[in-house]
C-alpha cells in the first residue's frame, strides 16, 4: 500500500510542480515588463561642433495643396529662418540640373516575357522626360 502512495505521489509531483511553477497571465492594467539589457548612462560631456559660415545652400521644392509643382518663385516669395530670426538671401537660384541617382529593376523572368517590351518601352520613356 505504501508504495501504491509514493508511486502516486511520484506521479503526481510533475503536475503539481508545473502548476507551481508556471508563469501566471499577466493583468492587462500592468505596465510592460522589459527583460532587455538597460541602456548604458549617456556621457553628459557631448561634444558638439560650432561653425560659423557666412553661406548655407537650402534646396527646396515647393508644391501646392494638389500636389502640383509650384513654379518661378523668388526670393519674396520664401524666409528662412534662425532661431525665429528672417535670414537674408545672397543669392536665389532655380536649380533644374541637379545631380540625380536611380535605379530602375525590371522583372526580366519569363514570366514577364509577354510584357517585357512595354516594361522596356515604359522606362526608356520615363528616362528620357527626366535626363535632359
Amino acid at each position: 500500500m505504501r508504495i501504491r502512495w509514493i508511486t502516486a505521489l511520484l506521479l503526481l509531483l510533475p503536475i503539481g510542480s508545473r502548476a507551481g511553477w508556471s508563469q501566471l497571465a499577466p493583468s492587462p492594467d500592468a505596465s510592460p515588463v522589459s527583460h532587455a539589457p538597460s541602456a548604458p548612462e549617456e556621457d553628459k560631456s557631448v561634444a558638439t561642433f560650432k561653425l560659423q559660415v557666412n553661406l548655407v545652400d537650402v534646396f527646396f521644392t515647393v508644391k501646392d495643396k494638389n500636389g502640383n509643382l509650384v513654379p518661378h518663385l523668388n526670393k519674396n516669395d520664401c524666409t528662412v529662418l534662425e532661431d525665429k530670426q528672417p535670414q537674408t538671401f545672397k543669392s536665389f537660384v532655380a536649380e533644374n540640373n541637379l545631380p540625380l541617382t536611380l535605379g530602375i529593376l525590371l522583372d526580366t523572368s519569363g514570366s514577364q516575357q509577354n510584357v517585357l517590351p512595354l516594361e522596356q518601352d515604359a522606362g526608356a520613356q520615363f528616362l528620357e522626360r527626366v535626363l535632359k
